[in-house]
């Protein structure tokens, strides 16, 4: 039983709240930002564009393109996270476009310098893209860190496709503005429970 209050909320759509990448992108993005293997991104720390079939996500102000490893967000609840305490520069911004309604301005893609995997208790397996190396976990149970983020760092997204933030950054957020949001209090664990290695790592973002 993990104890203690929460250093970080993890904050993420609810089950099914995903978008999909639009047909027309899929042969196209390994020469933009993904790698070929598995589709999620091997580019530096900076933006990626996409385009995504059907309307904008909703209700929650976060998703995320299934299978491509891309977290959406609102541009307003990227507002609310910067006035909360969380630097600008901390992330990349980019654009989201729908392949029927076109530019989607109330959203955005967001990536951060730190992407963490959420260990949890039970069942836990993992294997590595043979290209990128990429680490993709799965368990069951309470969900938990092993690494505190760096002292200058409030923010990462996660192998759960969200975002994660320190709980004095989440204290600050209206959080109750938003009426489909999963916020999931998450520990940090310097012994894993899962009895896997502690060093287990998403690649990190350049």
């Amino acid at each position: 039983m993990i104890s203690d209050p929460p250093s970080y909320i993890h904050l993420a759509c609810p089950s099914g709240e995903t978008s999909s990448l639009a047909k027309s992108e899929r042969n196209l993005i390994a020469d933009k930002w993904a790698c070929r293997e598995c589709g999620h991104p091997v580019v530096r720390f900076s933006p990626i564009d996409i385009i995504i079939q059907g309307r904008e996500p909703k209700p929650s102000p976060i998703s995320f393109v299934y299978g491509y490893g891309i977290v959406l967000v609102v541009r307003k609840f990227v507002d609310q996270l910067i006035e909360s305490g969380i630097s600008a520069e901390a992330m990349k911004l980019g654009a989201v476009t729908s392949e029927r309604k076109g530019n989607l301005s109330e959203w955005c893609t967001v990536r951060t310098q730190n992407e963490v995997i959420l260990r949890a208790t039970d069942r836990a397996t993992f294997r590595k893209c043979p290209t990128c190396h990429r680490v993709f976990y799965s368990a069951q149970g309470e969900r938990y860190i092993t690494t505190d983020l760096p002292d200058d760092v409030s923010i990462a997204t996660t192998d759960l496709m969200g975002l994660l933030v320190r709980r004095s950054v989440a204290d600050q957020l209206d959080l109750d503005r938003w009426s489909a949001l999963d916020r999931e209090p998450i520990h940090v664990e310097s012994i894993p429970l899962d009895g896997l290695p502690v060093d287990l790592q998403c690649k990190p973002v350049e």
